[in-house]
């Protein structure tokens, strides 16, 4: 399930998905959260959202971590380049997803919060 937030700037979306973090990271069902900074290079990557939410997913969910090792480690010849970000949502998401142990190691569920896409 997905929710966007959006509106106009300074209308606080940022303020939001920062109050969002905090009370899933105090409730332990954050999974990840990744901030985008227009000024700030790692940060307005497009390259780097989608491996930085499946490391941190990882380091969230053991299992989902091990799914994803298999998972690219199968595949070493995977890139990790703006034109294969279909790529990416597959082989970071869909694909370790897929595992029968990741699948029944589910007792709840994790929020992936991204605040600034659009910078």
């Amino acid at each position: 399930k997905i929710l966007w937030l959006s509106g106009i700037a300074g209308t606080g979306k940022s303020t939001v998905a920062e109050s969002i973090f905090r009370a899933l990271n105090q409730s332990n069902k954050l999974g990840a959260y990744f901030t985008c900074r227009r000024d700030e290079t790692s940060l307005n990557n497009p390259l780097n959202v989608l491996p930085t939410v499946a490391y941190q997913l990882g380091i969230a969910n053991p299992f989902y971590g091990q799914a994803l090792l298999t998972v690219l480690k199968a595949d070493s010849s995977f890139e990790m380049t703006l034109g294969y970000m279909t790529a990416q949502c597959n082989k970071l998401f869909i694909e370790p997803f897929k595992s029968n142990a990741l699948i029944s190691s589910l007792d709840g569920f994790q929020v992936v919060v991204v605040d600034a896409l659009d910078e």
